[in-house]
Formats: structure tokens, C-alpha cells, sequence
């Protein structure tokens, strides 16, 4: 038997309490685990704020890392294996804010849901596989619709300068993208700066969207929830028949602007849909979600290009699970507002 703590979230309120777990059971992983990190989706879903997909289920601690505890039988895993979690897949699992985390299910579905971790991928300094495996698919997706192998001489701009919006403008640059980020408030464009993640002449005030108007190929429009201003300035500044590329939070009615386009539907369908607004084509696109050969992938890249994807730079603080519930509740009022990534540490 283990015995340790864990997060449990009930009606907008998290705490520690202690759990158990009885091992022997041939189709379950046990996972100590190393490291979490907190998602805008988890605080969102503290808030109830999240429409929650009947296939995947709830995201509430998925950022993991950890070492294999236990491995059932019929896993095809091994005691020892380090390993990071694909919360797309929906097997019986428990939160990600504890100190030990379990997953049951059959062999494949569990293969979808554990990836193991590249012995040559440093997880040290701390930093999270499963947002950089999103944007990796999210950019693969793109290329796919534009029929492309790379963004060489394209303009692309990025809405939203926090952890995703940081990984695409990475990813987009390092497959030949200028790149311009913009982002609301101060607070997450200096912390990029300092970090010397970009250089400050890339990094620009939403506000001032108006010196770049109908310049950019493609805009990606990143906020944890997409307003009517954010795709306004997106429609602004992108060039006639250019792409908006929807990422940030959508919810089920959410439409385009003043039009009946379910953006919500393009964004998880990840659709690739022509329109025209405002006198003005352009190609509305999204994607949602990742699979186990975008945490490859990730992996590949991070290993074979570490200055490109320093991606260890992202993270801004650390704190312990007994401090966590505290400071999720102040991230969900506004209280506090990392830049960065926000690690827990069991």
C-alpha cells in the first residue's frame, strides 16, 4: 500500500488530504511523481469555467512528471521508466497534484497515455512535455492545411505571451517565421525579454495593434478565452486572405465576431474554414489537443535544438504541494498572475 498526499478539487475548492493506493492490479501504472504544472485549463476548471469534453474528460493535474512505481503485468511497462501524460486520452486516472498518480486501463490505451521519456531528454531544469507536445501539433495541423513544409518569408503574429503563445512563437521561428508577440499587459512581455526569449522589438502592446494592420499571413490567437476584442484585433491585423488560427479557450456557442461561425467547433474540429468579414477573406483555422507522436516529436526537437527551445527559461516559480491550493485559488481570482510556467513540487 502507499500512502501519501493529493489535491482533491469539489465545488470550486481545493485541499490536501491524504490518500492511498493498494498496488497488484495487472492493467494499472503507479507514477511517483517528480514535478506538475499548473495549466490555465485547471483554473478554469476550478471556476467552472471550462466546457468539459464528454470524450476526454476532466484536465484537472495533468502536466506531469514522474518515475513508474508499480506497473501491472498487462502494461508492457517497467518499475523505474520516467514518464510524462497525454491528457487527451481518457483512461480511469487520478489528479496530477499529488505526490503519487495512477492510471488504469487496457495495454494500448495506456501506451496513448504514458509516454516515456527520452533517456537523452533533460527534465532538468524543470519544464512540461505535454503544452510544447500541443503546439507541435497544432503547427503540424497548420502545415497540413496550407500545404507546407516549413513558414520560410511568412509574417506571423502571436495573441497572448504566455506559456503557448511562447512555444508557438518558438516553434513558428524555428521554422523560418518573423515573429511578432503581442500580449495585453507589461508583466508577460518583460518576463520574455529578461528570459531572452525573443527580442524586445518583438514583443509589442495589444494596444497598439493599429500600427500593424493587414500585415500578417497568419495570426494565432492564443488567450485562455477568446473575446470578440481579441479576434477583432486578429481580423485587423491579419492580410486578406490570411489565417486566424484559433487556440485559446472557446466555449460551445462561442461565433466569430457578429457572424453564426461556431468558432468553438472549428477550433476542435480542427477545421480550416474560408470566410469572409468586413470586406476582408481569410481562412479561420484551430486545432485541440495532441498525440503521442507530438510528444515525440517535442522530445526530438528539444533534443536536437535545445538554444532554439530553451524551454526551461519558461518557468517563473516553484512552490509545494501544501502551498498549491492557496495559489491556484489566487490564480483563479487574479490575485496572482505568473508569467510563466508554475511548477509544484510534490
Amino acid at each position: 500500500m502507499i500512502i501519501f498526499k493529493s489535491a482533491k478539487l469539489n465545488n470550486g475548492k481545493v485541499e490536501i488530504v491524504e490518500n492511498k493506493f493498494e498496488t497488484g492490479n495487472e492493467n494499472e501504472v503507479i507514477v511517483k511523481l517528480h514535478y506538475m504544472g499548473i495549466c490555465r485549463a485547471d483554473v478554469k476548471e476550478l471556476t467552472g469555467s471550462r466546457d468539459i469534453p464528454e470524450d476526454r474528460g476532466p484536465l484537472f493535474g495533468h502536466e506531469i512528471i514522474g518515475e513508474i512505481e508499480f506497473a501491472g503485468s498487462k502494461t508492457g511497462f517497467t518499475q523505474g521508466a520516467m514518464v510524462t501524460f497525454n491528457p487527451n486520452i481518457t483512461p480511469n486516472r487520478t489528479t496530477g497534484y499529488a505526490q503519487y498518480f495512477k492510471v488504469t486501463g487496457d495495454i494500448k490505451t495506456l501506451h496513448k497515455a504514458l509516454i516515456e521519456i527520452p533517456a537523452e531528454t533533460a527534465i532538468n531544469p524543470k519544464w512540461q512535455p505535454e503544452p510544447f507536445a500541443c503546439i507541435v501539433h497544432s503547427v503540424n495541423v497548420l502545415r497540413h492545411h496550407m500545404k507546407v513544409d516549413d513558414f520560410n518569408g511568412k509574417n506571423i503574429a502571436v495573441i497572448g505571451a504566455g506559456n503557448s503563445g511562447t512555444l508557438f512563437s518558438m516553434l513558428f521561428s524555428h521554422y523560418g517565421a518573423q515573429i511578432s508577440v503581442f500580449n495585453r499587459g507589461d508583466e508577460r512581455l518583460s518576463f520574455l525579454k529578461e528570459q531572452s526569449l525573443f527580442p524586445e522589438s518583438k514583443l509589442i502592446k495589444l494596444e497598439e495593434y493599429d500600427n500593424f494592420k493587414g500585415i500578417f499571413n497568419i495570426v494565432v490567437v492564443v488567450p485562455t478565452i477568446i473575446n470578440d476584442e481579441t479576434l477583432n484585433v486578429a481580423h485587423q491585423i491579419v492580410k486578406d486572405s490570411g489565417v486566424v488560427f484559433l487556440y485559446g479557450g472557446t466555449k460551445k456557442a462561442d461565433t466569430h465576431l457578429n457572424s453564426e461561425i461556431n468558432i468553438d467547433s472549428i477550433r476542435r474540429n480542427e477545421g480550416f474554414q474560408k470566410i469572409t468579414y468586413d470586406d476582408k477573406n481569410l481562412y479561420l483555422a484551430g486545432a485541440y489537443g495532441c498525440g503521442r507522436d507530438d510528444f515525440l516529436e517535442a522530445f526530438k526537437l528539444k533534443n536536437e535544438s535545445p538554444e532554439a527551445f530553451s524551454v526551461q527559461k519558461m518557468v517563473s516559480v516553484e512552490v509545494g504541494l501544501e502551498e498549491f491550493p492557496e495559489l491556484i485559488y489566487k490564480m483563479s481570482t487574479g490575485e496572482v498572475d505568473y508569467p510563466g510556467k508554475v511548477i509544484v513540487n510534490p
